[in-house]
């Protein structure tokens, strides 16, 4: 999708008009996330132009399209440029986990990794807190 969008339409209300094209450009991209999609992918992503004209349009996050459409309202543009382009996507994998030991890759986990204590300590340092807490509360005439 390619578009100029226009923000001063007369007969229009501009915050009508303004909840309008945001109400467009989310429905093209439910509309291109509903798409089969090839094999071998996992998810439709967008890549996501914007600007006051096609000539200084700026890449963003599919989740700032808002936000910068707001920029553009509050900078008193007549109009604005949206592109907008689906692409499927295959899932990364999640990063190596670390272990006390050192990280899967050999290097190591980081600083302080020895002093860890399991969650069952924690939990059981936590009752010995509030336990302690509590007596001391009893004690006082609370």
């Amino acid at each position: 999708m390619k578009k100029t969008y226009q923000l001063q339409v007369e007969g229009k209300h501009p915050e009508r008009l303004l909840e309008s094209i945001k109400h467009d450009i989310k429905k093209y991209m439910r509309r291109e996330s509903k798409k089969a999609l090839p094999a071998g992918f996992d998810f439709w992503d967008f890549d996501a132009r914007l600007g006051h004209e096609e000539s200084d349009a700026q890449m963003v996050h599919p989740k700032e399209i808002n936000a910068r459409i707001n920029e553009l309202v509050a900078a008193s543009h007549a109009s604005f440029y949206i592109e907008l382009v689906a692409k499927s996507v295959k899932r990364q994998p999640k990063p190596k986990i670390h272990t006390q030991e050192g990280s899967l890759d050999g290097h190591s986990a980081g600083p302080d990794t020895q002093g860890l204590t399991s969650h069952a300590e924690q939990h059981e340092q936590a009752q010995l807190v509030s336990t302690s807490i509590l007596s001391q509360s009893l004690d006082q005439g609370h």
